[in-house]
This record gives C-alpha cells, structure tokens and sequence, in this order.
C-alpha cells in the first residue's frame, strides 16, 4: 500500500494565480486468493484550479476535478474457513478464479463569480457533475490465467448533473444584512443492470 500527493502553484499572473494538484494511492488488501492475488485498489484524483482577482470585490474561481477508482476482488472467504483461520479465497479445487472488478469515474467543473452590483455582492456558481460508475464479474481460467470469456454478471450506472445557482447578498459592512437567490439543477440518470462484456 502506498500514496503520493503534490500541489504545484503556478503564477500566471499577479491577478492570475493557477494550482494543480494531484493525489495516486494503491491499497492491497489482506485477503488473498491461493494463487497470491490479492483485491487491489487503485485511486487517482486531480484538481486544477485559476483563479482571477481582478479587484477587492470582483473574482472569478474557476476549479476541475478529475477522480478515478478502480478496484478488483478475486473472492469471498467463506464463515467456516474464518473462523479456521483459513483466508485463502478461490480454492485452488475450483477451474478457475472468479474476479470482480469496479470502476468508476467523475469530472466536476465548478465556476464561481463574485462582483459588486449596487448595495449588494451578486454571486453565480454554475457546476457540471459527470458519474460513471461499471462493475463486472468474470472467470480466469487457473491453467492458462486468462479470461474464459465467461462474464457472470455487470452493470453500469452514473448521472450527470447541471446546477446553476445565483445569490444577491448584502455586503459584508452593511447595517442590514439580508440575501436572495435562485438554485437550478437538471440531473440526467444512466443505468444498466446487467452488461454482458466490461466494455458496455
């Protein structure tokens, strides 16, 4: 198991700052088959971020995101052999190894806009949210250690979401304070409970 991580600081400009930061980690898990595989987890996420400071109280904040999970579990151990102490999983009886594997996916791209307009600060964030999320489970053949092309079983699911949401508010030195805005979202669903093949 390990993990790296950075965030790099790029100045553009003096009223365009920019940062890109990354994170990449692999987890094994305890659990292994008796071939000596063991469930492993990838994870990678990105974030770049500019932002423009043009006065005191203009702005503008524009962030992506970018994050990517993939992960592989080769079996279950089964109560009995628990409580033995026996934590190999696929026992080497079986003709093969049966093998599920997860994916999933996102982008987010987020803007955020602040300006002064008359006694108040108008604020407008939009936001696209993209999931992609597929699981599937398939059979390795012990002898070649290749797919059977058996698939068990797979699905597909994930959305895709649009938000826009605008704020007047009163500024931060006035005697009143008092706030009005509108939120809108539309949201789109995909699904597919059963995939015959990991690529659909």
């Amino acid at each position: 198991t390990w993990k790296s991580e950075g965030v790099v600081n790029v100045p553009i400009s003096k009223k365009w700052p920019a940062r890109i930061g990354f994170s990449t980690s692999k987890e094994d898990a305890f659990l292994k088959d008796t071939d000596g595989k063991r469930n492993t987890a990838w994870n990678t996420g990105t974030r770049v971020q500019v932002r423009y400071h043009g006065t005191e109280d203009f702005f503008v904040n524009l962030m992506a995101n970018y994050v990517q999970r993939t992960g592989s579990t080769n079996g279950v151990v089964t109560p009995a052999n628990w409580e033995k102490g026996i934590y190999d999983i696929n026992d080497e009886t079986a003709p093969y190894n049966r093998v599920r594997t997860d994916k999933f996916k996102q982008y987010k791209v987020q803007l955020n806009t602040e300006f002064p307009v008359g006694p108040g600060i108008i604020t407008i964030i939009p936001t696209y949210d993209y999931q992609d999320s597929r699981n599937y489970s398939m059979e390795i053949d012990r002898g070649t250690g290749e797919p059977t092309g058996n698939v068990t079983e797979g699905g597909r699911g994930g959305f895709d979401t649009t938000t826009i949401e605008a704020r007047y508010a009163s500024k931060s030195d006035s005697k009143i304070i008092w706030v009005a805005g509108i939120y809108y979202s539309d949201s789109n669903e995909m699904g597919m409970p059963r995939a015959p093949l990991p690529t659909q």
